[in-house]
């Protein structure tokens, strides 16, 4: 029989995104026990929301933490938690009905539980982002042919255990205390470290693919740009290996080829582009999306790649020496250096 489980979210000034996660976490078809919201010094009408769905049976509870950044946050709420088992997700997220299910389920039998998310496809830059950027659902549920499961191999964007993201995860309070909790030296990419993290130390972890949220990515190209920047840096700043420099090597590469390689350069580098393209012009082709549009594929591609390397040296830059957290890619030594906080007085 399924134990208690506790959510936990942080948030600030965020009352939209709440009125998106709080109506889908009552229609949940395996209710949570609790959900812990981390109010790290709201201004804007939070406290409405919150007492509008704590009145229809939410079981909702507050934990008022001025200045928290998300990662101190996680972990408050998490030490404060009534339940051995905890899920993640965030504001402006909408969980299917049978979200929380499919991760308590897996958790009957795993210490760490990575989910899946969807993202919005209302316009077609959205579509465009979505298709180019983000890991695809279906792919996760039905899996892929091998020319599809070798370009994520090689290029990512498949939902992966050890690199799940805050909207979508679940484990055990024993999982979260192995390491340390989520790092607190760093403000993006603190949840996939911790995935990370988590994954080496379970005893055994899932992905539950069913297990999904909706959620609304950034609507410009700027926005993108700005995330996946603060993505890389945060990733570097911790100590992951950054995948954005070995792209950027290959695209000073493709540069040379393209300038000096001749008509054989070109050619490879048209080649490579194709390559490099070929699976998400497979979902755009699969999911709809007009061809005239396409041509917004390969530039999301490039800004990515961009953004991730200025972040990644941004990020090693800023990286004091010794500090934040070191992954070991051929080991499962991981060193954390985040606090974890005594767990607090737990009565209303």
């Amino acid at each position: 029989m399924a134990r208690g489980i506790s959510i936990v979210t942080t948030v600030l000034n965020d009352r939209d995104g709440l009125a998106e996660l709080l109506p889908a976490l009552a229609a949940q078809l395996r209710q949570a026990d609790e959900v812990v919201i981390v109010d790290a010094g709201s201004s804007d009408a939070t406290d409405d929301i919150l007492e509008y769905w704590r009145g229809r049976g939410l079981a909702l509870r507050v934990l008022e933490e001025p200045g928290v950044g998300i990662s101190a946050g996680r972990n408050r709420g998490i030490a404060d938690a009534r339940n051995e088992w905890i899920a993640i997700t965030d504001a402006g997220c909408r969980p299917c009905e049978g979200w929380l299910d499919s991760l308590t389920r897996e958790l009957e039998r795993s210490d760490f539980v990575a989910g899946t998310y969807a993202v919005d496809r209302d316009t077609p830059f959205e579509h465009a982002v979505s298709v180019s950027l983000y890991p695809d659902v279906a792919e996760a549920r039905h899996g892929v042919g091998p020319l599809a499961s070798a370009w994520q191999r090689l290029f990512g964007r498949s939902f992966d255990v050890d690199r799940a993201t805050g909207r979508s995860m679940a484990f055990t309070r024993a999982c979260w205390r192995a390491v340390g909790g989520f790092p607190e030296n760093v403000n993006a990419g603190e949840d996939v470290a911790f995935s990370r993290a988590a994954a080496a130390a379970a005893a055994r972890s899932a992905l539950a693919a069913d297990a999904t949220v909706a959620w609304r990515g950034r609507t410009s190209w700027r926005a993108n740009a700005a995330m996946y920047w603060s993505y890389a840096e945060g990733d570097a700043i911790v100590g992951m290996q950054p995948r954005a420099l070995a792209r950027g090597a290959a695209w000073a590469i493709a540069c040379a080829l393209a300038l000096g390689g001749g008509r054989r350069g070109r050619i490879a580098v048209a080649a490579g582009a194709g390559i490099y393209s070929y699976l998400p012009a497979a979902r755009a082709q699969r999911s709809g999306l007009a061809k005239r549009h396409w041509w917004r594929i390969p530039a999301l591609l490039a800004m990515k790649d961009v953004a991730m390397l200025g972040g990644s040296v941004s990020g090693l830059l800023a990286r004091p020496p010794g500090s934040g957290r070191d992954v070991d890619g051929d080991s499962t030594r991981v060193r954390v250096q985040s606090r974890v906080l005594a767990p607090a007085n737990t009565e209303s």
